[in-house]
């Protein structure tokens, strides 16, 4: 079909970088906000589209992609495909594309900064002095250099907060069972388990997707095999970590404290998490640069013109 035929419907707030790029190869580009799942089944009934392009906050489900009629491409506009049936998509023939890598660096520098903001306690000395308080002396921190990273996850992102972790003096420790160690050497010392990442690491940082393997994996047994005063970053998935467990070692002081940009469930409904100063939270920021919303809009209509062009599938996930 004709690319000036073919009609794209961008959610959740899409950098303009992709309507422009869309726009000017001649396709039809609509712009919605988020939709929740009935009214994205009532918006694609109504007005079809052969390409749905989304972020992180509308759900591609089984029952949009069983009610819809002529939908050929959903990209999701970031790296994980959370929050699209990709089951469903391959039964209803329609192709799936993310933009891995698009908003690594983005991730990189977030784990990094919960990495720092852990060891001097940054959020709580600048709520000490704007509640007029001069903490100096309740406020001791710890230094990075010297320290062991365990990295659960060696991909793309780990590997980067690896080499930059290296430059403050860290030791790096990597478990990832789907790469060669040989590999990972030239990143960090790879464990062949992650019992060793528990039981030598002073930070961990989680960088795996959520899969039933990784569900819940950090959880009571996990943190009993962890070293005293461990902390602990997940900007990954939410789910991988057992929020309650976390919660409860900390209070115990076998955690000394944690920070998160992923939940459970979003936004958190445990009221626990948000009453201790020692975890540190976000909103689900890991990609929220422009520089990365810009990549991965520009990466992804690229590959939207490829697909209905060229008939070439890129970093297609189904």
């Amino acid at each position: 079909m004709p690319v000036s035929a073919v009609k794209v419907l961008l959610c959740d707030g899409v950098a303009k970088r992709a309507v422009d790029r869309l726009k000017e190869r001649q396709f039809q580009v609509e712009e919605t906000k988020a939709l929740p799942e009935n009214d994205l089944i009532v918006r694609l009934r109504d007005k079809p589209v052969d390409c749905l392009v989304v972020r992180s906050s509308t759900r591609v489900t089984r029952k949009v992609f069983e009610s819809q009629q002529g939908l050929k491409l959903v990209g999701r506009a970031g790296v994980g495909v959370d929050n699209v049936d990709v089951s469903a998509a391959t039964s209803a023939g329609v192709k799936v594309m993310n933009t891995p890598g698009g908003n690594s660096n983005a991730v990189v520098e977030l784990t990094l900064g919960f990495m720092l903001s852990l060891a001097r306690q940054i959020p709580k000395a600048d709520r000490s002095m704007k509640e007029g308080k001069w903490e100096k002396k309740t406020l001791m921190g710890a230094e990075l250099k010297g320290k062991t990273l365990g990295l659960l996850g060696v991909g793309r992102i780990g590997c980067e907060v690896a080499r930059r972790a290296r430059a403050f003096g860290m030791d790096i420790l990597g478990f990832d069972p789907y790469l060669d160690p040989e590999i990972l050497r030239d990143v960090c010392e790879p464990v062949s388990s992650v019992e060793d990442i528990y039981s030598r690491s002073d930070y961990i940082s989680i960088h795996t997707p959520l899969t039933k393997e990784t569900r819940a994996m950090v959880g009571r047994d996990a943190i009993q095999k962890m070293k005293p005063g461990v902390r602990i970053i997940n900007a990954a998935r939410g789910g991988i970590l057992d929020e309650p467990a976390i919660i409860e070692a900390i209070r115990d002081g076998k955690i000394a404290g944690a920070a998160l940009d992923v939940y459970e469930q979003e936004p958190p409904v445990n009221p626990d998490l948000l009453r201790d100063e020692r975890l540190i939270l976000a909103p689900h920021i890991g990609a929220a640069t422009r520089e990365s919303q810009d990549t991965c809009a520009e990466m992804l209509s690229d590959q939207i013109v490829e697909f209905f062009l060229n008939n070439r599938v890129i970093n297609v996930v189904n």
